[in-house]
């Protein structure tokens, strides 16, 4: 496995582990005039996305890493809009918690995607591009 997709993968587990305790943390910081109180459809929400995303980060020989790259993005698509599926988008603490969250496990996924080839493909890290000099001489070969 390359160096890059072991840092993407070590980010995605620690991302992963700050959704596993945010709840617990925040509930702890917050413990001044106004508590925070955390519904149990939240906190389940965090720890099934938290053990999802963990599972993914650590299975990267396994796995493709377009395969999850995709379930990362779902469940960052769905950390964000799960404040309002679940109604604790009041809680402005875990609301910012679940936004900011998604949208840096998106970031992540987006930064080692590729780079755009001359073909329009996408060069995966770790491809090899196409030898032009065999493909010339293909071409070469058929005029005759």
């Amino acid at each position: 496995m390359e160096k890059k997709s072991w840092r993407r993968a070590f980010l995605r587990a620690m991302i992963a582990l700050w959704i596993l305790i945010s709840p617990w943390v925040l509930v702890h910081l917050a413990m001044g005039p106004s508590p925070l109180k955390i519904g149990s459809s939240a906190l389940w929400n965090f720890l099934l996305v938290g053990l999802a995303m963990m599972v993914t980060s650590m299975a990267p020989q396994t796995v493709s890493a377009a395969s999850a790259d995709r379930v990362n993005a779902v469940l960052a698509v769905w950390l964000v809009i799960s404040p309002w599926v679940f109604g604790f988008s009041s809680d402005l603490i875990l609301t910012l918690n679940a936004i900011l969250v998604g949208v840096l496990t998106l970031v992540i996924g987006f930064l080692g995607r590729g780079k755009p080839t001359e073909g329009g493909g996408v060069l995966m890290s770790g491809a090899r591009p196409h030898n032009r000099q065999s493909r010339s001489r293909r071409d070469r070969l058929d005029q005759y």
